[in-house]
C-alpha cells in the first residue's frame, strides 16, 4: 500500500463552510463532547505564540530563520526561505541545514529499516519477496524505478542539490523520498466555509498522526518555496522535515491549501499501483502548479495517481473546499452536499467536508462530526484549536489550520526529544501563528 497512512501518519482535513444561518445562537462550552463521543481529549488552552522568527544565516539562494517559542531551544522549528532555480533552492537548504540534514536522514533511514516488518503486510506479493530478499533499501529503489518517469526533474535536481550542499549521499535521500509510497498512515481533515464558521470564509485543518516515537519529530522544518511565476510555477509554504522536498502539508501563494489521509485496504477504492507520481509529489505538484479549486480536481483527476488516499484542496479566493477519494483507478470528488461515506457516525454537515483518522475509523469521524456541529457557525482556528483537534486527539506528529481570507496559519508540532514539556502530542500543545503574506514578501 501507499499514502503516508500507517506510520506516515493521520492526518486531519478539516474544511468548514458557513451556508448561512445559526451564527453565534448557541453558546459554547469549553471542550464538551457527546456524551457518547468516543475520543475524549481535552480542551487545549495554551495561548496561541505570535513571537517572529529570529534570523539564523544566510547563504547564496537562501536564508534561514528559527521559530524558538519562548526561548526554548529545544522547541526550535527551522524556517527557510529559498530562491532561484531547484538545484539553487536545493544547494542553499544543503549548506544552512548542513548538520541537521546530515544528522537526521541517516537516523530516519534506521527507523525505517527497523520497522521495515511493520509495512510487510502493507505491500503487494511481489515487494514482500523483494524485502524478504533483499531488504528495504532494494525495494525503495524498485520504487523509484517505478516512478522516476512520472515527477518532474525539478524535484531530483533539488534533491541533487541537498545532496551537494550538505554532503549527504544522494541515493540515500531518493531513497527515504520514496518511503511514503511504501507505508500507511492515519490522519484527519476538514475544510469549513460559509455558514460553518463565525467569519463565512473557509478554515483548513491538515492533521498528521504519524511515528512520534522515531527522529522526525525532531527536525522539523519550514520551506518557503520563492518562484519565478513565469517559469517555475507558484510560491508555496512547505511544513516538512529537514532535507525532504516532497510534500507533507502545504499552502500556495494562490490562496490553496492541502490535507490528505493515508487508507488502507478499504471497500470502494479500486485498486493501487506502483507506476505513478508519489503522492508527496503529486500534492506539491498541485500547489506549484495550479491556481484554483477547478485547476487542483483537474490534475488529481488526470494525474498518474498511485496509492489509496483521501486528499482536500482548499481555496481561498472562493472559499471552498473539495475532498477527494483515491487510488490508481478511482477519483471520487466530494463537496458537503455528497460527502461518503454516508453513515450515522460520518454525517454530512452543511458547509463542511472531513474525515476523521481514516475513511472507516467510526470513533475518530464521529468525535470530529461532534465537534463540528457543536461550534458550527462559530467556528474560528481558536476554538477548533481548543476543541476540535485536541478532543478528537489527532495531529499527534503535526496539525495545521489554515485560513486564506488572511493568509494566516497555525501550526503546532510534537514534542522534540529534549522538550521537557509533558505536552508530547502537537494537538495538545501551544500553537504559532504565521502570517503567510509576510513570509511571501521576504526577499533575497
Amino acid at each position: 500500500g501507499c499514502g503516508m497512512a500507517a506510520r506516515w501518519g493521520i492526518c486531519v482535513l478539516v474544511l468548514v463552510v458557513v451556508v448561512g444561518g445559526g451564527r453565534g445562537e448557541t453558546p459554547q462550552r469549553h471542550g464538551i463532547l457527546h456524551p457518547r463521543s468516543p475520543t475524549p481529549g481535552r480542551p487545549n488552552t495554551h495561548p496561541i505564540n505570535t513571537e517572529p522568527p529570529v534570523f539564523v544565516g544566510a547563504a547564496p539562494h537562501g536564508k534561514l530563520y528559527a521559530f524558538i517559542p519562548g526561548g526554548v531551544t529545544s522547541r526550535t522549528v527551522w524556517l527557510l526561505h529559498v530562491w532561484g532555480t531547484p538545484y539553487e533552492q536545493g544547494y542553499a537548504q544543503g549548506i544552512l541545514l548542513r548538520k541537521q540534514i546530515a544528522e537526521f536522514i541517516p537516523q530516519a533511514m534506521d527507523r525505517i529499516r527497523s520497522e521495515a516488518s511493520e509495512y510487510r503486510a502493507k505491500v503487494p506479493p511481489w515487494m514482500r519477496d523483494v524485502l524478504d530478499k533483499e531488504g528495504i533499501d532494494v525495494v525503495l529503489d524498485v520504487v523509484y524505478a517505478l516512478t522516476q518517469r512520472y515527477t518532474g526533474s525539478n524535484v531530483w535536481d533539488e534533491l541533487k542539490g541537498i545532496a551537494d550542499g550538505s554532503g549527504v549521499d544522494y541515493d540515500l535521500l531518493r531513497r527515504f523520498h520514496m518511503f511514503p509510497e511504501f507505508t500507511k498512515g492515519d490522519c484527519s481533515m476538514f475544510g469549513a466555509w460559509g455558514d460553518a464558521t463565525a467569519s463565512g470564509h473557509l478554515l483548513q485543518l491538515r492533521a498528521l498522526d504519524w511515528d512520534v516515537e522515531g527522529p522526525f519529530k525532531n527536525y522539523p522544518l519550514i520551506v518557503v518555496y520563492h518562484n519565478d511565476e513565469a517559469t517555475q510555477g507558484h510560491s508555496f509554504v512547505s511544513f516538512t522535515f529537514c532535507g525532504f522536498v516532497g510534500l507533507v502539508t502545504g499552502v500556495s501563494a494562490q490562496k490553496l491549501g492541502m490535507s490528505e489521509i493515508g487508507v488502507g485496504e478499504a471497500e470502494g477504492f479500486g485498486k493501487e499501483s506502483r507506476m505513478g507520481t508519489p503522492f508527496v509529489f503529486l500534492m506539491r505538484d498541485v500547489l506549484q502548479f495550479e491556481d484554483s479549486s477547478e485547476g487542483a480536481t483537474k490534475h488529481i483527476v488526470n494525474a498518474n495517481r498511485t496509492c489509496n488516499l483521501l486528499l482536500g484542496v482548499g481555496d481561498g479566493k472562493t472559499d471552498t473546499f473539495r475532498g477527494y477519494q483515491i487510488s490508481s483507478t478511482i477519483a471520487n470528488v466530494y463537496d458537503d452536499t455528497n460527502l461518503q461515506p454516508l453513515t450515522d457516525w460520518h454525517p454530512r454537515i452543511e458547509n463542511v467536508v472531513y474525515w476523521g483518522m481514516s475513511w472507516t475509523s467510526e470513533d475518530q469521524n464521529l468525535g470530529m462530526a461532534q465537534q463540528l456541529t457543536s461550534l458550527h457557525g462559530n467556528l474560528t482556528a481558536e476554538n477548533a484549536i481548543r476543541d476540535v483537534m485536541s478532543m478528537v486527539r489527532t495531529g499527534n506528529l503535526q496539525s495545521m489550520l489554515f485560513d486564506p481570507s488572511t493568509m494566516t496559519v497555525w501550526f503546532a508540532l510534537a514534542a522534540q526529544d529534549a522538550d521537557p514539556d509533558p505536552d508530547r502530542n502537537a494537538y495538545d500543545r501551544a500553537y504559532t501563528r504565521v502570517d503567510l503574506k509576510a513570509l511571501f514578501a521576504e526577499r533575497v
